[in-house]
């Protein structure tokens, strides 16, 4: 069974950059529909295609399959990080200490 997931997160990263199904498809030299099956979570596509897709769309492996292995967790945690860094200072210093407590009471 393929995980929608990926499909998904493929997905949302097309629409953030701009691209239309169509766009995408036509960079990566594959059909619209295969790519909607791609989206949808019917159909997974092989290496090559995978790979034009990572680099078209400027996101690692990562950055797909984040939410379906368990190892990417340091990649979580940075992407994570990235968000707290765009906080306010005040918010920053708010989500920390929220992060530390929590650390704190699961041990």
């Amino acid at each position: 069974m393929i995980d929608k997931r990926i499909g998904k997160r493929i997905k949302d990263r097309r629409k953030s950059l701009g691209f239309t199904q169509e766009q995408l498809s036509e960079k990566i030299d594959i059909a619209p529909h295969y790519l909607s099956m791609i989206e949808r979570g019917e159909s997974f596509p092989r290496y090559e295609i995978l790979i034009d897709l990572l680099n078209v769309l400027e996101v690692s492996a990562d950055y797909v399959f984040q939410d379906v292995l368990t190892c990417t967790a340091q990649y979580r945690a940075s992407e994570l990080w990235e968000k707290v860094q765009a906080l306010d200072e005040e918010r920053r210093r708010w989500v920390l200490e929220s992060l530390e407590n929590m650390i704190k009471s699961s041990k």
